[in-house]
């Protein structure tokens, strides 16, 4: 019975979306005889940016003793930005008094010495050996490549900002577990917060807070702390039904339910929630140099524009590599086994004090331990440029020709095709998808985010944002498939592969922009570039798990019946990891999204062009348009792409 009720639902589904696409192919004739069904008319235009303007200059004008909304976020900025100086003094600057060339040095800094054993040793206690050598690898490039101090001017920015959202995280997560029936609202509102492009932010948080760290944390606890409300609630419910009834048979208060019983049968989830803040936010406060916030992402950008490749590839490798060391300390505390060789705790605390107070009482009397000298780093940065000039002086014939080649008889033809495209024809496409994977309700909502697109007037650089993701994740599909297929059919391609895929995917997208610079200049082809190398990962590790977790029944049974290899993977491995390998799609699309407003900064004029402008003007309400245009394209791909997936699998949980 309920088997024949999901069939004549599925046809229902079917029928409706037929008719839903027949109409949408007529509108392609009908837009010849009424052109407003081709080409959304200014008229019908809704001046959201110019609404969401007199918001804010409600918020900025006095309202009671001559005080503002915006006087009073202005009053934070102190409390911001004084643990930040405060950290910035212990682990950069020191402790002076006085100012300019009449500073004097009262107490210096930690000892970069003393900073590196102690990660060093840290490390080790968490996993040993390798991720030592890794800790010390790391911090040697920091120092002997000058990028120390503005290492540890973005980690005096992380430290206040991780702790702030991982408790901010945590309250909406046990907020969200005590009221499940806000759960739809406010896990719109996050998916919301992650998929608008954090430049969407920096235009109200600059009119807000200023310049400097201050708005750098607040876009880093808005962008970092959604991961957290999810990983708490969803761990706290878990825990729920795993020892609800045990803690409450024990007559346990309210509060000793949560911090006895549900807290800690939650950890794990918990701990990979503050796994992503701190990932989410390292990414984040490199994008928040565009607002002034010093620190490794001001290196990069400064070396973009001035085309600086030498410099900002260093900086991008200092990057990496801190990213890469937080990312796998990270994963070694939570999943940590114990180990035969792990010190006591209260001799590693020892350890560790002092390593960090020896070199620095130490450099009290020898200076050069507190400050790392700069006729002891080396720049290469000169050396790099030379070789890049060279070698893209040999190749640049055949990269330029490539380049002309690729726009001219595809990027451009296949651009002008989507922006002739009537906008009925796809609003009217995208209501039959939606419809035909989710209902109804999917169907008014997501026809009613691509009319929002119309509406906003933001049509066509919607669908040049789409056409640049589509491209790139098109690409990342043929060229990381074959890959994800092999690593997940050989062991040894695994080895070579994946490594190489964690150290692409944990690089912020800023970084991308510089090997697409150095290879391609600016325009479509170079940001298509980039946006390929951050997309591609979801689609190796989505279909390379799905390939190697394919039941080893369903490959016994084709080798049983004669199947060839090739057969194999056509007829049985292929089918099985669909599901899983459109999800991978769906990752990549949101990614792809994520990357198109970074590619703005070289020269498309797609959505993220949009948001730039906003930045560069202070304007909000452009920012803010933009912004929800990008999360609208986000939503609709996703959701269309999550639907196709739940249909593949027959269920509707994915």
């Amino acid at each position: 019975m309920a088997t024949d009720t999901r069939a004549n639902l599925r046809a229902y589904l079917s029928y409706v979306s037929g008719i839903i696409t027949a109409g949408a192919f007529a509108a392609i004739p009908a837009s010849w005889l009424f052109p407003s069904l081709a080409i959304w008319p200014d008229a019908w235009n809704f001046p959201f940016d110019r609404v969401i303007n007199s918001f804010f200059d409600l918020l900025t004008t006095p309202i009671l003793f001559g005080i503002s909304v915006q006087t009073i976020f202005r009053c934070t900025v102190p409390v911001l930005n004084a643990p930040i100086l405060l950290l910035q003094s212990i682990l950069q600057t020191g402790i002076s008094s006085g100012y300019g060339d009449h500073a004097a040095e009262i107490l210096p800094p930690l000892s970069w010495l003393g900073v590196s054993l102690a990660t060093t040793v840290a490390c080790h206690h968490a996993r040993g050996l390798g991720l030592a050598a890794l800790a010390a690898t790391t911090c040697g490039f920091l120092l002997l490549f000058g990028l120390w101090d503005s290492i540890m001017v973005t980690l005096s920015q992380m430290i206040v900002a991780v702790p702030l959202g991982i408790t901010i995280g945590f309250l909406g997560g046990l907020y969200l577990y005590r009221r499940p029936s806000r759960r739809p609202t406010i896990l719109f509102l996050l998916d919301q917060a992650q998929t608008i492009p954090i430049f969407s932010y920096l235009v109200p948080l600059i009119i807000f807070f200023g310049l400097g760290g201050a708005p750098a944390v607040i876009a880093i606890v808005i962008f970092g702390a959604p991961p957290m409300v999810r990983s708490t609630a969803l761990g706290l419910a878990e825990a729920e039904v795993r020892v609800g009834e045990l803690g409450r048979s024990l007559g346990c208060s309210r509060s000793q339910f949560l911090w006895n019983v549900l807290v800690p049968t939650a950890w794990p989830r918990l701990q990979l929630g503050v796994n992503q803040v701190v990932m989410l936010s390292f990414s984040t406060v490199i994008l928040a140099a565009l607002i002034g916030a010093a620190g490794i992402g001001n290196d990069v950008l400064l070396a973009l524009q001035r085309l600086a490749l030498g410099a900002g590839l260093v900086a991008g490798a200092g990057i990496t590599l801190i990213a890469i060391l937080i990312d796998r300390y990270l994963q070694a505390i939570s999943t940590h086994t114990h180990r035969q060789d792990r010190m006591p705790r209260r001799s590693f605390w020892i350890v560790m004090a002092a390593c960090v107070l020896g070199p620095t009482l130490i450099s009290f009397f020898y200076p050069p331990l507190a400050h790392f000298p700069e006729s002891w780093t080396i720049s290469t940065a000169r050396h790099v440029d030379n070789v890049v000039d060279a070698v893209i002086g040999a190749i640049y014939g055949p990269l330029d020709a490539l380049k002309t080649f690729l726009l001219l008889n595809i990027l451009l033809p296949i651009r002008g095709a989507l922006l002739a495209l009537p906008w009925s024809f796809v609003t009217l496409l995208v209501i039959a998808a939606a419809w035909r994977t989710g209902g109804w309700r999917q169907a008014i909502f997501l026809g009613s985010l691509t009319i929002f697109l119309a509406v906003s007037g933001l049509w066509d650089r919607a669908v040049q944002t789409f056409y640049l993701c589509a491209t790139g994740v098109l690409l990342s599909i043929l060229i990381g498939a074959p890959l994800a297929i092999l690593a997940g059919r050989s062991e040894r391609v695994a080895r070579v592969i994946l490594p190489a895929v964690d150290t692409m995917q944990t690089m912020p997208a800023f970084i991308y922009l510089i090997p697409a610079v150095m290879l391609f200049g600016s325009g479509d082809v170079p940001s298509i570039f980039a946006i390929v190398c951050f997309a591609i990962c979801p689609i190796i590790r989505y279909t390379e798990a799905a390939i190697r977790n394919v039941p080893v029944e369903l490959r016994e049974v084709g080798r049983q019946i004669g199947c060839s290899p090739w057969q194999l993977l056509w007829s049985i491995e292929l089918p099985a990891a669909t599901p899983q390998f459109l999800l991978g799609v769906s990752q990549s699309m949101l990614m792809a999204l994520a990357t198109v407003v970074v590619t703005a900064l070289i020269g498309t004029t797609d959505l993220g062009h949009e948001t730039i402008l906003a930045i560069s003007h202070a304007n909000p309400g452009q920012a803010l348009t933009a912004g929800f245009a990008i999360a609208a394209i986000g939503v609709v791909a996703d959701r269309l792409v999550g639907g196709f997936a739940r249909s593949r699998l027959g269920s509707k949980d994915i």
